[in-house]
């Protein structure tokens, strides 16, 4: 049974109608609780089942908790602090997106995968140290994380995806690990206070828009296993006419579409 306590204050049992077999389902009523305890015996958070919950300031999590589902604290703009307890292996797509208050995330290393916009527009997280088990950045992960300035990035990791990072603002210092052999599209854009960076060896291709943006970027340290920089990689960084003439005899170029005149008239 759930129980209501003074102060807007929700303690969810694995007993309670919000649950069925261990996953903890959406309901209307969490919509005004500013505190929610979830007790232990529940195993998932369900897709959604926190979306929209704008007074959720406080979320305790269950020991006995596994995955948190896909959406399931989106927009919940109270929300400023999260401690994921060990034993979650899974965080699903967009689980915290738009969380803009969500200032500290603490993921623990049981935690194998973290999906697609799981933080993006949580604008005033500072840090992450993503867990040793994560072998994927999946894409837009922390993207528009506006004040973020340190991010941890494990030996574990193989791929970043497209956007992952993008619009970090404050991101002055990021470590690729030597493990990392795919960086994909925009996952750098836009991340203004970024200076330096080094890519590691086993990468062959920087992507287009990879560090775009990134307008105090000047020093790159790009290693002989790359053979393909597409042109627009470096667009608008201090560095982007350096790297074009030193790399010019691995620059590719987009075609660009070319329209004509009189079909674009007639249409």
């Amino acid at each position: 049974m759930e129980k209501y306590l003074p102060n807007e204050v929700l303690i969810i049992n694995a007993d309670s109608m919000y649950v069925h077999e261990n996953e903890l389902t959406p309901h209307d009523d969490f919509q005004s609780f500013k505190k929610i305890i979830i007790a232990d015996g529940i195993s998932k958070i369900g897709d959604m089942a926190f979306n929209d919950c704008q007074n959720l300031e406080r979320v305790g999590f269950p020991d006995s908790l596994l995955k948190i589902g896909e959406w399931a604290f989106r927009n919940c703009t109270s929300l400023t602090d999260v401690v994921i307890p060990e034993g979650v292996i899974k965080i699903g797509k967009g689980a915290f997106q738009g969380c803009k208050n969500l200032t500290n995330a603490v993921i623990p290393d049981s935690v194998i995968e973290i999906g697609d916009m799981a933080f993006r527009w949580c604008f005033r997280l500072k840090s992450v140290v993503i867990p040793n088990a994560i072998t994927q950045i999946r894409d837009e992960t922390f993207s528009s994380c506006e004040n973020l300035e340190n991010i941890v990035i494990p030996d574990s990791v193989v791929e970043i995806g497209s956007q992952a990072f993008n619009a970090c603002n404050l991101l002055s210092n990021v470590i690729i690990p030597g493990s990392v052999t795919k960086i994909q599209e925009a996952a750098f854009a836009g991340c203004e206070s970024l200076t330096s960076i080094v890519i590691p060896a086993g990468v062959t291709e920087i992507e287009q828009f990879t560090f775009g943006g990134c307008k105090h970027l000047e020093k790159v340290i790009i290693p002989n296993s790359v053979t393909k920089i597409w042109d627009e990689a470096f667009i608008d960084c201090l560095c982007e006419q350096q790297i074009a003439d030193k790399f010019a005899h691995i620059f590719e170029y987009e075609e660009k579409e070319e329209y004509d005149d009189e079909e674009e008239d007639e249409w």
